[in-house]
């Protein structure tokens, strides 16, 4: 895959946390490109993927995406209570209302909706689970249904959380290839929260944002 020169973000100076400041980031990356965001815990990294998506507000400094960009979210777990009785089908479809309630995407009838499921479905092989309660599910099977609910959005960046978390080692594998394989066949932009350098090492080309002395900075290494 060929990255573009464009820039999809800046951020200048950018404070980030809650209430006061845990971090400060410097970074411009471009699209197309995957980047690995690490740091030790606490630092702000999980932090600084809720700022990029507008679920926190910059406490100070420049955050400007070059355009609208439809973006994916996939955090370290699934803000629904366990009682739920949650079908997978019905889970994944949430992406694709949510596209709709945001404006981004306007359907006159199911066709388009019908299509897009199709192809997640077979790119992530979930058919035998969309019948199932979702919290039935093993946690490579959960990640699969959450990465599949993202993809109903059509993103362009995807924004990745420990997606190895609470996951045995062939999930943790089979997850970070079809990043991988999203990266390189489907151009998108992936930022990815990772600790586990031994699942990320048969990634071409990834860049690293480091946290160094209170700030994320890209990584001599690049």
């Amino acid at each position: 895959m060929t990255e573009t020169s464009g820039i999809v973000l800046e951020a200048r100076r950018l404070e980030i946390g809650y209430i006061s400041s845990v971090a400060e980031v410097n970074w411009e990356p471009k699209e197309g490109q995957f980047w690995v965001i690490r740091g030790p815990n606490g630092c702000g990294k999980s932090t600084l993927l809720k700022t990029l998506v507008g679920l926190l507000s910059p406490l100070s400094g420049t955050l400007k995406w070059s355009r609208p960009l439809a973006a994916g979210y996939i955090p370290q777990s699934v803000e629904i209570h366990p009682s739920v009785n949650l079908r997978v089908l019905d889970f994944v479809m949430m992406g694709r209302r949510a596209l709709v309630e945001s404006g981004q995407r306007r359907l006159r009838d199911d066709t388009d909706n019908k299509v897009t499921l199709s192809a997640v479905q077979q790119r992530l092989g979930i058919g035998d689970i969309l019948h199932r309660n979702f919290w039935d599910l093993s946690g490579g099977q959960q990640r699969r249904a959450i990465l599949a609910r993202t993809l109903m959005v059509e993103p362009e960046c995807l924004l990745v959380d420990e997606p190895s978390t609470g996951l045995d080692r062939p999930s943790a594998i089979r997850f970070y290839e079809e990043l991988n394989r999203l990266h390189k066949e489907d151009g998108k932009t992936v930022f990815i929260v990772s600790h586990e350098d031994h699942y990320l090492s048969e990634i071409e080309q990834t860049r690293i944002l480091d946290f160094r002395d209170g700030r994320f900075v890209v990584s001599e290494d690049n």
